[in-house]
């Protein structure tokens, strides 16, 4: 067990954080990346309500009922990706290859996950599913909450908050996607 819990410390020879730790620390990521995507949202006069009406109505002509989004959102944006995400970009990729591996110093190491992070998200633009426009905003969002959850790793010593913190994130979406989706159905 011990060498499992090692793997979502940063340095196992520090101590890791206390629940209440985990808990602040999570709370901090979850509200400073939420507050740096309204910013971004008004700096690059982004409305998300456009990229959502257009797939709302690819879904409906699908047939794809509230309930699929609701549970496909649960299960692979909000427990699927975060682990995957998490536990490569900053287990892997930060701790084992940049730092351990590499001997990268710890601030290059966040700065390195952060903009490959960021990066990764480019592929979205890939779907029918959102503008260029967005795709860039939530670029930019991603890379600066690589940057927030990178350095939270690095100064509670654990992994947890920005799983945490990452799934709430992304659960929030998935419900606020499931009512906007609910919505447009009764509506239309």
């Amino acid at each position: 067990m011990d060498d499992i819990t090692n793997l979502f410390l940063l340095d196992e020879q520090k101590q890791s954080p206390n629940i209440r730790e985990i808990l602040l620390y999570t709370i901090f990521i979850f509200l400073l990346s939420n507050v740096v995507y309204i910013i971004c949202l008004k700096i690059f006069n982004i409305n998300p309500k456009l990229d959502e009406k257009n797939i709302f109505e690819q879904w409906r002509n699908k047939g794809i009922s509230v309930s699929n989004v609701l549970f496909s959102g649960i299960l692979n944006t909000s427990i699927y990706n975060v682990l995957a995400e998490e536990l490569t970009i900053r287990m892997l990729l930060m701790k084992l290859i940049l730092i351990k591996t590499l001997k990268i110093d710890t601030l290059t190491a966040v700065l390195i996950q952060a903009v490959i992070f960021g990066s990764l998200h480019l592929s979205n633009n890939l779907s029918e599913r959102q503008s260029c426009n967005y795709t860039k905003l939530q670029v930019i969002n991603s890379s600066i909450t690589a940057l927030i959850s990178g350095f939270v790793f690095v100064y509670s010593n654990s992994l947890i908050p920005s799983i945490l913190s990452h799934f709430l994130t992304n659960f929030c979406a998935t419900i606020n996607e499931t009512i906007e989706y609910r919505n447009y159905l009764l509506s239309n």
